[in-house]
């Protein structure tokens, strides 16, 4: 779930499951991709 409003300024809220993590509303590099997909279990 995608949540555009719960984060701070251009970021959005992007849940799975039990897990949540901010994104920037930016292109991202693989590292910050890396990281997002760990922290959601993906």
């Amino acid at each position: 779930m995608v949540e555009l409003k719960k984060g701070k300024g251009s970021h959005a809220k992007v849940s799975v499951g039990g897990a949540f993590t901010f994104i920037p509303d930016r292109d991202i590099d693989p590292k910050t991709e890396g990281k997002i997909r760990k922290t959601l279990g993906l």
